[in-house]
């Protein structure tokens, strides 16, 4: 596991080091390209984690790789049991939202090595192993594990590869395997730790093998991806429409997902102008777009970020107080 700036512990004379994500002293609006491309991917894969993450990501991007990721992650009944049988999916979306994606954004910026990180993966295996004895068979298979971590590790190359653009700098495919190679090494299972395939090329080759298995039907897979529309559209796209939103994920669902969850079609012309879109937002991203102003850690601790994710779950208690007194009226 690769150190990190925050394993350095400050005294008078050795001030506290700067964070992953610090600019260089000199820089430009499109700075971060360059520096990654400087950095070792093998040694400095956390730095560049925290690059992207911060620099060029947004909370939108998370919210839709999260969605359409755990439409793979339920692919197995085991996992649909499991998403479904919490609830928090279809009653408490936004909650669960933060739930998971807080602790990437801890992990993104701070590195797999970082005491914060470590301290958020203590409290999700704790999380996971409460779940063990009411859902033991959803986290017995390693491989249930494994894509998980594939999601967030390919996610955006397989969003880039439907939108017919290029993939990311190799420095970034590598970073983030070795990323999430380090995380899954300290999530504990029912067994003991889960191994990772040891490139990123085998990880492509692992999820795509994955979702091409024979799994048996399940009831609930087009329940839980009508629950991630409706997340995803209520949180990252509130002035658009559940179809808008839906068309959406469904531009970057691979077919095999789409089959094995029985989901009806999408829209194909919205389809095939969202491919154009995005190729050309990915285009700008890689050629044009400036790199973030403000650093997503900044960004997220901001009022307005504050502000809408108080409103996000102020808006879901009212509509789970409203079920309630339905249910004993």
């Amino acid at each position: 596991m690769s150190a990190t700036h925050n394993d350095v512990k400050p005294t008078d004379s050795n001030p506290p080091p700067p964070p992953l994500w610090a600019p260089p002293p000199k820089h430009g609006k499109r700075w971060v390209d360059a520096e990654i491309a400087r950095l070792d991917p093998e040694k400095d894969y956390a730095r560049i984690v925290s690059l992207v993450a911060n620099y060029k990501m947004n909370e939108m991007v998370m919210n839709l790789n999260y969605c359409i990721g755990f439409m793979s992650n339920v692919m197995p009944k085991a996992g649909t049991d499991v998403v479904h049988g919490t609830g928090k999916a279809e009653r408490r979306p936004q909650s669960r939202y933060y739930d998971t994606t807080d602790p990437f954004w801890t992990w993104f910026f701070h590195g797999p090595a970082d005491p914060r990180t470590r301290q958020t993966i203590e409290r999700v295996n704790r999380y996971h192993a409460a779940l063990y004895q009411k859902y033991p068979d959803s986290f017995r298979e390693h491989d249930d594990w494994m894509i998980a971590a594939a999601m967030f590790t390919i996610g955006a190359d397989r969003m880039r590869a439907a939108a017919g653009a290029p993939p990311q700098h190799p420095n970034i495919q590598i970073a983030f395997h070795h990323f999430w190679r380090d995380i899954l090494a300290q999530i504990t299972t029912m067994d003991g730790t889960v191994p990772y395939p040891d490139t990123y090329q085998k990880v492509w080759d692992f999820a795509q093998e994955f979702e091409s298995r024979p799994f048996p039907p399940t009831p609930h897979g087009e329940l839980l991806f009508n629950a991630f529309v409706g997340q995803l559209q209520r949180r990252s796209f509130p002035g658009k429409s559940l179809r808008w939103t839906r068309n959406l994920m469904m531009t970057f669902l691979p077919e095999a997902v789409v089959r094995r969850h029985r989901l009806p079609p999408g829209d194909k012309l919205a389809i095939w102008l969202n491919r154009k879109v995005w190729r050309l937002m990915f285009w700008a991203l890689d050629h044009i777009k400036p790199d973030n102003a403000v650093p997503m850690v900044e960004v997220l601790q901001a009022e307005a970020s504050q502000r809408w994710r108080k409103t996000m779950l102020a808006s879901e208690s009212a509509a789970g107080a409203t079920r309630a007194a339905g249910a004993t009226s």
